[in-house]
């Protein structure tokens, strides 16, 4: 093989640096040159200095479309990509799914576009530009090799509306998987003082808004912790910042922003929860099993992909603060060994499923095809 190179495409650096940075050393390890493309926002600066792994700057703008800006990314990423010449290209959420895909149709490279989630375009676009969407998913996964999804939710999606064909070669793959040599233990008390935390960025649709009004429902109570971590936004998609504010000036919640030190919050919580609307794999959900911390979250795809049923943990409505209170009092009142077989059977299945070693089988079988 005259060129061993591998280009991962995805929104922004900060995804390739925390999901997949096992994964392009992997990749790196066997030989490859890698190029990452996304848009530069600092963490870029972990793969630095590292030989053969180049990083390249493209913009995607992922929650916004703009014509301009369209053809400014797809002229700049072929420009790329005709540089690079790569063996393989691994592409990850929606635009650049979109982007690869056409351009991978008059070069020889094996595309596999990874579906990470339906994200905005599918949950918030108006139904003639949603149309359009699809024609361009179609049309770019043509050319791919493979396709990964991470729920059976989203592959489903995809072929009840034309997007791929049954036929098509498709798998369930995920997630980036959990290091399970790496994964701190947690080993106090499963019920000692408890502390519900919900880390994620505080969007609308992961549920910020229920999981603030169920720390107000349990505060009158003065014996439960709410604790949320996540990175906040002034704009229409995040929950309004002044609930956030009034619920810390309130003693409702502690809240902290975005840190990569997660650790110190999970040793903090004996229960972890996310009540998001939808989720392509959940991250958030397979650390704190990992970790054998017990969960709450919504039964929607993405969150129930991880926790099938209440054998595993607790399950909620969305959209439902009611539902999340009523999923925490389940909690609040389980006996011990009853939440210790349901973290066992958590911890048993991502062990089982979403290893890193499983998924980096996943990427040597298309390596050695």
């Amino acid at each position: 093989m005259e060129n061993r190179s591998i280009v991962l495409i995805s929104n922004n650096f900060w995804t390739l640096f925390k999901f997949r940075y096992e994964i392009i050393m992997h990749l790196r390890n066997k030989g490859f040159e890698i190029h990452l493309i996304a848009e530069v926002d600092g963490y870029e600066d972990n793969f630095h200095n590292i030989d053969n792994i180049k990083c390249h700057n493209v913009n995607f703008s992922g929650r916004s479309i703009n014509l301009i800006n369209e053809l400014k990314i797809y002229f700049r990423l072929k420009r790329l990509l005709k540089l690079i010449k790569p063996t393989f290209l691994f592409s990850y959420t929606i635009k650049p799914n979109i982007y690869s895909g056409l351009l991978s149709k008059s070069s020889n490279v094996v595309f596999i576009p990874m579906v990470t989630g339906l994200g905005y375009f599918f949950n918030n676009l108006k139904k003639p530009v949603r149309k359009l969407v699809h024609i361009l998913l179609r049309s770019s996964f043509l050319s791919a090799k493979t396709v990964w999804f991470t729920n059976s939710s989203d592959k489903q999606y995809y072929i009840d509306n034309g997007i791929i064909k049954k036929s098509i070669d498709a798998s369930i793959i995920m997630g980036a998987g959990i290091d399970f040599t790496h994964v701190p233990n947690n080993d106090k008390d499963i019920k000692n003082e408890t502390t519900f935390l919900m880390i994620s960025r505080l969007l609308n649709e992961k549920g910020t808004s229920e999981f603030i009004q169920a720390a107000k429902y349990f505060f009158k109570f003065n014996k439960y912790k709410f604790i949320l971590v996540g990175a906040h936004e002034n704009n229409h998609h995040y929950v309004k910042k002044y609930l956030v504010e009034h619920a810390v000036r309130d003693n409702v919640l502690e809240y902290y922003d975005f840190t990569d030190d997660i650790d110190q919050y999970y040793d903090r919580a004996t229960c972890v929860v996310l009540p998001s609307y939808r989720e392509g794999l959940s991250t958030i959900l397979l650390e704190a099993t990992a970790r054998k911390i017990p969960v709450i979250t919504a039964d929607v795809p993405g969150c129930r992909d991880i926790i099938k049923d209440e054998s595993y943990g607790f399950l909620c409505k969305p959209k439902s603060a009611q539902s999340l209170v009523d999923a925490m009092n389940r909690y609040i009142r389980a006996p011990d060994d009853d939440l210790l077989k349901k973290v066992n059977k958590a911890y048993e299945f991502v062990r089982d499923n979403c290893s890193r070693t499983k998924i980096l089988e996943e990427y040597d079988k298309i390596l050695n095809h």
